[in-house]
Order: structure tokens, then sequence, then C-alpha cells
């Protein structure tokens, strides 16, 4: 943290500002601008505007009605601020935030007053009246000749009037800040800045910049200002060798066992120290500042001419002449923008060159493609108010997350299954660990080194800030340190506090509203070694659990995968289709099924498989005692509680929810199709309304089962359908507590759209929707004008594209010609922006030219290998029996309207 004794500040109306925000920043990073005030910003809730190394908060015009023109505040990310909760105003916009210079608090406001909407005055001291000194900076639309304007209008008059009797000054650069785009119009100086209680601001100049009818205004205040130096380790850089000899030295391996929690912990926090240690000797720092490039010389240039004729445009008084040096300007305007766009299309190609090889990783640059950097503007609160700092955001989030937490936690279950599990818990308890018979088995180095190798290098570190490449280059004096350590926790039962707190992330849900703490989701980032420990103690559990997992469970299993159970349920809507059988299938919706695991519930069902005593004892240590706080930049929450749920972000918390929910009963004569809490339930007969007797039976049956172990089924999620022939649904609806559930024409299961006659064209619809939005998304990439090979553009759509526009493919590939010819439209797409050819190309010709097969063929080669698998000997016998029909049982093939399915096609193959 260092004191800067200077502020540099800038105002400035857009005029719309999403398309301007890449020259705009060069323009910050130019000028070492500190805090930039902008007006008429005509942002929506949907547009993100990525501002690196600035912190952004904005007020958005209505998406609705338009209503204003909306205002931003932007801040150097590494500055002390607060957002100011300013007022209700009646026409005035405003957005502030408060800092402190040379310890007074200073309160700066970025202001737009409408010239067709009334000047309030008591807008004006709204504003004013925020803190004892207050700048207020934006467009007012107030005219006089007092401050060098050609005509005095009406909010200029008031504003005067107001001046003199008010404590405030008016501050207005020398030169006009309005160039009409209209030549007959007088430039004017509509922008200003009003300060109350501040004497050192100095002389405001225009600076003839950015594309806008409006020039910003630029000024300085003097002060003692906080600021952050954000330093980051250079792992590139690091000399390993040193490294590893220092740990070496400094690591002590005596003979004697860790036995106790205090010695667990206190040699946990010595590993750790000298682990810290030895990065800080041999790990060079850098300052990570914003990652915003500058602009070229020659369009740099550009600038300054444009520049330097919007100035002579300034003290022109001849219309005819300003004429003549607007359409300059808008000349030289084009040409930047041209230019703009084409020096980023050759970033891109540089990045992209070195990547044209078959063995490169593009995942990395498509990540920066789609994953854009956001601030979290000031929350709502309960009571009305907003969030003022960002510590204040990171308490709101973790109250939010943690009410999720809280959401069945108090239910009351039925008391028979309350007395078995508090009967369990308190055997549990009970149980000694010297006195319990059924071993653990001890951890080998080798086996903690493979599993330490097998972690990625990108992933971020948790609380512990240790990233993956440390352990990675952890001696292997180290690993028999760690190897000794994790032991002790086994043969005590122990996981160590300090691994049970994670550090939350929040990210927006797509399409929800950015300003509401409900509208995000935690990503939890763990301890490494902790996680390192969990991968440890999965491979023990598994061994006892596995083969107790129910064969309907498809989710986070070896072997298993989404496809699978897809085709399983297609395979037998279509097979019942065939037969003149109907199919119902509801789908439910299990409300933070992750977050609200019932703890106490959970230890009873691993004892109830019979999970050893001291692998229980050792997942209670686990569960309890979890702790989280929201992250924000350099800001955090207060510690909040787990009370309930597995570990977000956890390698055992996905397997856990699996033996929470393996006990799920089933209706006779209906069948369970299961991807962790994605659950549905279908049956099928001749008789359609016996259908929907079985589902209502084994809705409520279910029904009953979350609630009894403290799990919300959400009722408006949870949908139905029908899969039949007949053109008539039946008035029967089905009912979830007291809440009819409709009849739906489509639903979507593990990503893929069923529809009643297994058709497949709204799932076709989509996959050709989605695969045109990847295409947009990948524009840098795959466009004409790249100086890419097409081999390499062609990778880029075979690596992120075809795989998107044929997800489970084996289980829709029986699909009509129609439906695969929308596919088709995607990819001859990608291969005429990959190889630059006319619209009058052959395509089938260029296909058979570069030997890529069309997705239909493509399609098929997929299903053939899925159902043709040469291992059918799985341990699921759901599993292995997907696509083995025999001939002799589907005497409807061939038949007319009969529903093929993939596997169909292969059997008559055979």
């Amino acid at each position: 943290m260092f004191d800067s004794t200077d502020l540099n500040l800038m105002f400035w109306n857009a005029d719309g500002i999403h398309k301007k925000l890449h020259e705009l920043l060069n323009l910050l990073l130019d000028k070492s601008i500190d805090i930039l005030a902008v007006s008429e910003t005509r942002l929506t809730n949907a547009i993100i505007l990525d501002t690196p190394g600035y912190t952004c908060y904005r007020q958005d015009k209505h998406p609705s009605s338009g209503k204003g023109q909306g205002v931003a505040i932007f801040i150097k990310s590494n500055i002390h601020h607060s957002c100011v909760l300013i007022p209700e105003t009646k026409y005035m916009e405003a957005i502030g935030i408060e800092l402190s210079i040379s310890s007074h608090k200073y309160v700066i406001v970025s202001a737009y007053q409408s010239p067709n909407l009334d000047f309030i005055t008591n807008d004006l001291d709204i504003t004013l009246g925020l803190g004892p000194k207050v700048l207020v900076m934006g467009d007012f639309n107030a005219r006089h000749t007092l401050w060098d304007c050609d005509s005095i209008n009406k909010h200029g008059t008031c504003m005067l009037n107001h001046m003199l009797v008010s404590d405030f000054v008016i501050h207005a650069p020398d030169s006009p800040t309005l160039i009409h785009y209209r030549s007959e119009f007088a430039p004017s100086t509509p922008d200003l800045c009003l300060s109350k209680n501040v004497d050192s601001v100095l002389e405001l100049f225009t600076l003839p910049a950015l594309s806008s009818n409006h020039l910003p205004v630029i000024f300085t205040l003097y002060g003692s200002l906080k600021r952050d130096s954000k330093i980051q380790f250079n792992y590139s850089e690091a000399d390993w060798s040193n490294f590893r000899s220092f740990l070496n030295e400094n690591t002590v391996l005596s003979a004697s066992v860790y036995s106790s929690i205090p010695e667990l912990d206190a040699a946990i926090g010595e590993f750790l120290t000298n682990i810290s240690t030895a990065r800080n000797m041999f790990i060079p720092k850098i300052n990570a500042g914003p990652q915003t490039k500058p602009l070229p010389r020659f369009i740099k240039k550009l600038i300054k001419q444009k520049n330097n004729l919007r100035r002579q445009e300034q003290h022109e008084s001849s219309p005819v002449s300003r004429k003549i040096l607007r359409t300059s300007i808008n000349q030289l305007q084009d040409r930047i923008n041209v230019a703009i766009k084409c020096n980023q299309d050759n970033i891109w190609n540089k990045r992209l060159n070195l990547v044209d090889n078959p063995s490169s990783d593009i995942w990395k640059l498509v990540r920066s493609l789609s994953q854009k950097s956001s601030t979290i503007p000031p929350l709502n609160k309960p009571d009305g108010s907003i969030t003022v700092d960002t510590q204040e955001q990171c308490n709101e989030l973790a109250e939010a997350f943690h009410q999720n937490m809280l959401l069945t936690n108090k239910w009351a279950t039925d008391e028979d299954c309350i007395r078995e599990v508090e009967d369990s818990i308190k055997k549990l308890n009970e149980q000694s660990v010297t006195t319990t018979t059924q071993p653990i088995h001890f951890i080998h180095p080798k086996e903690l080194w493979k599993q330490i190798r097998s972690l990625k290098c990108r992933k971020s570190p948790g609380p512990d800030s240790i990233p993956n490449i440390i352990l990675k280059n952890l001696p292997h004096k180290c690993i028999v340190l760690l190897t000794k350590i994790l032991n002790g926790c086994l043969n005590i039962c122990y996981y160590p506090s300090s691994w049970k707190i994670a550090k939350v992330i929040a990210i927006r849900k797509a399409g929800k509203s950015s300003f509401l703490p409900g509208s995000y989701r935690p990503i939890s980032l763990l301890c490494t070694l902790g996680k390192v420990f969990e991968r440890l103690i999965l491979s023990r559990l598994s061994r006892y659990a596995e083969d107790h997992l129910i064969s309907e469970q498809f989710g986070f299993r070896r072997g298993h995968s989404t496809v699978q159970q897809l085709a399983r349920v297609a395979e037998h809507i279509a097979d019942n289709l065939n037969r003149n059988c109907t199919t119902g299938m509801f789908l439910l919706d299990i409300e933070k099924a992750f977050d609200t695991v019932w703890h106490e519930g959970l230890l009873h069902k691993l004892l109830k498989i019979g999970v050893p005593i001291k692998l229980v004892k050792l997942m209670q240590s686990y569960l309890n005692g979890r702790h989280f706080r929201v992250h924000i930049g350099s800001s955090y929450s207060s510690l909040f509680r787990v009370p309930a749920g597995v570990p977000q972000g956890s390698v055992l918390g996905p397997y856990l929810f699996l033996i929470y929910l393996n006990d799920i009963p089933k209706q006779p004569r209906t069948h369970l199709a299961c991807f962790a809490d994605d659950t549905a339930s279908f049956s099928s007969s001749d008789d359609i309304e016996l259908v929907v007797a079985r589902l209502q039976l084994s809705l409520e049956l279910l029904s009953e089962y979350f609630k009894r172990w403290k799990l919300k089924l959400n009722d408006n999620k949870t949908e139905a359908i029908l899969f039949t022939r007949k053109r008539e649904l039946p008035r029967i609806k089905l009912s979830l507590n007291g809440h009819n559930i409709p009849w739906s024409h489509s639903v979507k299961y593990l990503g893929v759209i069923l529809d009643p006659k297994v058709k497949w064209s709204p799932h076709i619809k989509s996959l050709h929707d989605k695969g045109m939005k990847c295409l947009s998304g990948l524009r840098p990439l795959l466009n004409r004008q790249s100086n890419l090979s097409p081999y390499t553009k062609l990778r880029i759509y075979k690596s992120l594209v075809r795989p998107v526009i044929t997800y489970a493919a084996p289980v829709w590939s029986s699909t009509s010609d129609t439906n695969f010819s929308k596919l088709q439209v995607v990819q001859n797409k990608a291969l005429k922006i990959a190889y630059n050819t006319p619209y009058y190309t052959n395509l089938k010709r260029l296909h058979d030219k570069i030997e890529l097969l069309n997705i239909q063929t493509f399609v098929y080669n997929l299903a053939r290998r899925f159902y043709l698998d040469k291992n059918p000997h799985h341990r699921n016998n759901l599993v292995s029996s997907i696509g083995k029909s025999r001939l002799s049982n589907l005497s409807y093939i061939g038949t007319y309207r009969s529903y093929r399915l993939p596997h169909h096609y292969v059997l008559s193959e055979q």
C-alpha cells in the first residue's frame, strides 16, 4: 500500500459508451485517469462492460421504457472507496462514490440532467448534500454566457441563481465541451463541475478526443490518497532448484507418529510456513496492473490529427468552415474505428499463430474470449437500502448463500426417521477411534505423489494461497512428511480445521439482475492440500460404497455418462411407442440440492451401507465445523458457518451426495433415471390413464421421501410429459403438494430436449442455435480476414463448435435428413470462414478435398461406436443392456410408422 499526492479526474458525455469502450480505456491509460464520470451511457442490464484495472458503478436506463440515459463512474481498482447511497431525485440521474483524501471524506458524483426535463434545484441540493466535501460532474445541459456559452437557457439561469444563494461553485473549462454534429450550431459548454467546500480544484481543460460530440474534461485534485499495490508471484520465472533445496534443508522428519489434533495442526502450520518462506525467497513478484495494451503509433497519429481538427473546429466561427472540418473529422473517425478493429485482429492473429500446430492448447485463448470480468454493482439490501462498499457486498452475498443452506435445515421429519438417525449418531459418537477393529488403508508416498502429479496447474488456489504448481515442485522429503501428516489424520479420524474454510467467489447467473444478492451463485475455492487429501479419502470410500450404489444412478460414477442415461430413456420411450404404448415421465427439480444435505442423515446412511466406523468418523470431522467467507477483490465477508450440504467445489462432495440419495424409493412398474440431483421417473402402458395413475403414486412417494430427508422439491420447475401416438391428452394432471403440473410439449433432460413423438426437431433447432452462437462468439478467431491457416481454423471448429452441435449424438442420430441438414448449415458456415470461399463453392467437393465427414456421417459413426462397444460386460446391468436388443424382439422394425433408434440401424447391419 502506498500514498499518491495527485488524483486525476475526468468527466465526459459518452453519447453511448458500449462501442467506444476500447478507445476510452486507452485514453484513461495514456492520461493516468483515476476517476471517470460518464453521462449518457445508454446501457442496459444485459450489457457487461469489461474494464480491466477499474471498478465501475452504473445506473442504467430502464430497458423497457428507456427512461433516463444512464450514468456511470469508474475508479481505479487500487483506490480505497465506497459507493454512496443517493436519495431518489426527480429528474436528475446521479451515482456517486466516497473516498478519503488527506484524511478528509470526499463524495464524487456523476450526474446527468436531460434538456427535455425541468431543472429542479432540489435534485441539485440532494447530490451536493451527500457529504461535507462534494464534487458533482456531468452534463447539466445548462447554458450561460458566464461559462462561455453563446446563449442562455432556462437550466443555466436556474443553476446560476441557485449558486448565488447556495454554498457551491461552478467550474467550467475555458474552451467549449460540446461541438454540435450540425455545423450551424455554435459550440457550447453544458458539461460542468460543481464543488462544495473543495478548494483544490485546479484548472479544467478539455481534451479534443474520443468519438462523441462532447469533449472529455480533465482536472486534478491534490492530496494524500491511499492506493493498493497488487503484487502477484511470477511462477514462470521461479528458481525451483533452490526452492526444493531450501525445503529439504528445513524439513525435519522424525520417527514419532502424530497422534493428537494439536500435533497435526502444528505440523501442518510449520509445513505451510516453510512453503511460504521458500516461495517468498525463490519466486519473483510482479505488479499485476491492467492488461489494456496501448494503441499502435499509427493509430495514435490518426487520433492526434483528428484532435487537431476538433481543436480548430472549436475556434472556427464560420458555419461553412466548421462543416468542412466536421466532414474531415468524421472521415478520420471512420479510419480510426477501422484501424482499431484491424489492430485487434492482428493481436489475435499473433496470439493464434502460436497455436498453429496440432499439439498446442487453444482452450486458454477461447476462455479469454468467453470470460469477461465484470464488477458486482451495489446490491439491494432487505431493508431497501443498497450496499455502500465491497465489505457490505461480501456480507450480503454471504448471507444470501448462508440462507440457501438453511432452506430445509430446520424441517421436522417423521419421528421414526429422526429416532433412527439419532440412534446411529449416538452409536457413532460412542465408538472410540482406538477401539474400532476396522482399519483404514494408510497412504504410501507413491500414492500421494501420483495424486499430486494429476493436479491441474491452472486451478485457482484457496484460502491458503498455495497453487498446484508449488505442490508439483515439492521435494521427496516434503512428500514423505506430508504422507506422514495425512496418515496421522486417517489414524485419529481428523480432517484439519484449517482446510475446512472455503474462499467463495460470486458469479452472476445468466439473465439475472446484477443488483440482487440472490442472482449470484457461489464458486468455492478450497485449500489445495485439503483437496489432495479428499482424493485419497475418495479412493478408500468408493471401495466400500460403489457396490451399494443403485443402478439407476449415473452421475459422478466411472463408466457412466449422461449419454448412456439418455440412451436408456430414449430407447425405452421409442420401444413402447412402436408397441402402441404410452410412456409418461416427470422430471423433478430439487431446490439447492447439494447445499441442503442433512449431515446427520448422510452419516446415518454411510453407516447403513457398511462403511467402516473410522471412515464414517473421518467424514463426520470432514462435514462438521466448516465455514466460508465471500471475497470481492481484497475485501471479504465475515466467517459464516456451513450448517448443511456437501462442500461446494470439493472432490468428495458429489460422491457423498450420491450416497445420500442412494435409498431413493422406486414405485412398482415405474422406472427411475438419476444423474446426481436430476431425477426422472417414467412408466409405460397401453392404458394412458394407468400411466398417469402410476406416475402420481411415484410422485407422491418421492415427494414424501425428499421431505423426510430434508430436501425441497421446486413445484414450479417440476415438469411432466406424455410420449404417445394419441392426439388427445388426458384431462387428469399430476399434482405435487397441491400444485397441478401441466403436460409439456417438450422437456429438457440432461441437456437434450425430448418431444412427444421422439422426432428430435426441437432439440436439433436448439443445437443449431447454439452452434451459430458459438461461431459468433469465436469471431475473433474464426473470420475471413484472419491470417491463420485454414487448418488451424478447422481445428478450432472441430474442437469447440462441432462438440456443441453433436452433444449426445448417439441418442438422436436416427432423426430425419431434414434435421441433419440444419446442423450441416453450421458446419458449412464454419468451412466457408476457414477457407474464405465464395458463396457458390461446391461444399460437397470441399468436404471430400479436406477429408471432413459431413455431420450426418460423423454422427452415425459416433452412434456406431457407442452401441457396438467392445465391452458389453459393464458392472451396471442398465448400462450393458443399452442397445443390446435382438432383432427377433423388435418385430416392428421395418413396419409403417415405426420409431427407429440408432441401435436399430446397427442391429440391421449385423
